[in-house]
């Protein structure tokens, strides 16, 4: 998904095609926000290992939890902008593999 996604990005966007064939060291920086912007997966399973609280929703040890990495992708109080595909992003802890500080503790 990340190659057919990053292609479908770069052919609708001729501004960015054009940025990273001019610099090539952008290629991680487009990278990563195409992981972002385009998750390779929309959801993730989990089940919880421990009875937990978050914000206020008892989640019961063994209950599954879906943890809905798109959504996360694009959390405002993470990213600025978190709509925009930006190869200017300078902080990019986007959770498109199912990891990450943002993530559920579950």
């Amino acid at each position: 998904n990340l190659n057919a996604n990053s292609v479908r990005y770069l052919t609708e966007d001729k501004a960015t095609q054009e940025a990273v064939r001019q610099d090539l060291s952008l290629v991680p920086v487009f990278v990563e926000e195409t992981l972002r912007y385009y998750p390779p997966v929309q959801a993730i399973g989990r089940t919880a290992a421990e009875d937990l609280d978050i914000k206020g929703v008892r989640i019961a040890k063994g209950s599954t939890v879906i943890n809905w990495v798109a959504s996360a992708n694009r959390d405002e109080l993470k990213f600025d902008d978190p709509d925009s595909f930006r190869l200017d992003r300078k902080s990019n802890p986007h959770m498109s593999f199912g990891f990450g500080s943002p993530f559920c503790r579950c």
